[in-house]
Parts: structure tokens; sequence; C-alpha cells
């Protein structure tokens, strides 16, 4: 079968351990280059905070729960920049301190990035749970997921939604 899809019959499949490091390798490369433009860009902006923050999470029925966060910001050279920059598993609860701290936690880690000194918007869901995760990054401005505000907008707008 995989070398029907390659459209070679002497293809090599590596083994299981080779995949691993060929992954693995790439997503160090990811993490550094990631650290390093971001590190550049809050240079050349002289230390300003300059990055958006967008974080969400998933809660599946076992209870099994996906934390996400990327970044947007334009750069030195006016260009729109969006990276993912946090996947990770969080199954403990999802209360939003704890989620906060992990959040801040695994982008220093990764990245060296210092949410205090290098973010200037973090960017949630409308929906409560999000938004508390959101205030507990106190240096950051709380602003609320655009395609949701939109989606409200065009709610309001059309009659669809009250504002309450």
């Amino acid at each position: 079968m995989v070398a029907a899809l390659a459209g070679d019959p002497d293809v090599t499949i590596p083994a299981l351990e080779t995949y691993n490091y060929i992954v693995d390798n790439h997503y160090a490369q990811f993490v550094e280059r990631t650290s390093e433009l971001l590190h550049k860009e809050h240079e050349a902006l002289h230390k300003i905070p300059f990055l958006n923050v967008m974080h969400d999470l998933c809660t599946n029925k076992a209870k099994n729960c996906i934390v996400g966060a990327s970044g947007s910001f334009i750069d030195h050279a006016w260009k729109p920049r969006h990276v993912a920059l946090l996947a990770v598993t969080k199954n403990d609860g999802h209360e939003s301190s704890s989620v906060a701290t992990l959040i801040s936690g695994q982008l220093m880690t990764l990245y060296g990035l210092d949410m205090k000194k290098k973010v200037r918007f973090t960017v949630s869901d409308t929906a409560p749970a999000p938004r508390k995760i959101s205030k507990n990054f106190d240096s950051t401005l709380l602003t609320d997921c655009t395609m949701h505000a939109l989606n409200l907008c065009l709610g309001y707008g059309i009659g669809l939604e009250e504002s309450v």
C-alpha cells in the first residue's frame, strides 16, 4: 500500500525510532527558530510588549483536555505573523488559574516567552471559562475572540441574537 501511495515500488519505510527522531528534530528546530524570532522582534520594538496570545481548551466526553495557544504579531517588516505555540494535554481539570499557569509556564520553558514582558493582548473565546483564564494574565489586555465577536455582531445585526 505504501508503495502505491508513494508511486515507487522500491520505497523504504523508516523504522519507528527513525521516524520519531526526524519528527523530534523538526520540532526542536521549530521551537529554536520561533524563540529566536520572538526575541528578535521584541528587541526590535525596544522591549515593548507586542504579541497577541490566543488560547483555548477542548475537553472530550472522557474529560481529556487539550490546551492550545498561538501567537500573532506584525513583524518589523510589517508582515503579519501567526505561529502555533502550544498544544498540551491537561487532564487534571481546567480550573482557570492552573490553565493560565500551564500556558505561561510552557511558553516560558519552550520559547523563553515571559507573558508579562512580551505579550500585549490575550485573546480568548467569549465563553466564561476561557475569559476567566485570560483574566489571570493581569499584565495583558483581555480581548474577545474576533470570530466570536464578529458572529455576535452579525447575529445582533440581523436579529438572531438579543443583546442582554
